[in-house]
């Protein structure tokens, strides 16, 4: 049984936890998604949906299973079958989405608005 600290500690790093969502299209390489999920992890996002349209589908819970990091034990996660699914979910709930893009004529991120209280990038 946890010690009364340890819960305590336990209640501290839930609050932290960030309100965003981090939402994940057609990863074609696994680990590069459990890469991001480390990242949310460090950062405190706790949801992340994984959209797969065209790159095939793979459970987001046994990627890294064997590393030390696992960081997947610790997200909660959602999959999509298409953009437009996640994303009429996320506005149901009152989410602002922010697209990212690795283009030159793109917004730098850092000169990106990304302060709404309930935001998925």
């Amino acid at each position: 049984m946890p010690t009364p600290e340890r819960m305590q500690r336990y209640r501290d790093v839930a609050a932290r936890r960030q309100q965003g969502v981090v939402v994940l299209e057609d990863i074609h390489d696994p680990h590069n998604a459990e890469a991001v999920f480390r990242s949310c992890d460090a950062f405190g996002f706790q949801r992340v949906c994984l959209i797969f349209d065209e790159e095939e589908r793979f459970d987001p819970r046994r990627v890294g299973k064997l590393s030390s990091s696992s960081a997947n034990k610790w997200l909660d996660f959602e999959v999509y079958s298409s953009a437009r699914e996640c994303l009429d979910v996320l506005h149901g709930e009152g989410f602002e989405v922010v697209a990212t893009v690795a283009e030159g004529e793109a917004e730098e991120v850092f000169a990106a608005e990304l302060t709404a209280p309930r935001i998925a990038v």
